[in-house]
């Protein structure tokens, strides 16, 4: 697997699960 892509995938799946799991009612909000 290239590197860039699972950097990329780890680096979105950080700033979107991240706060999705510690704030769920502030993930609701984007909705």
């Amino acid at each position: 697997m290239p590197r860039t892509r699972v950097s990329r995938a780890t680096a979105v799946a950080s700033l979107v699960g991240a706060p999705a799991l510690a704030d769920p009612a502030d993930d609701a909000g984007w909705q």
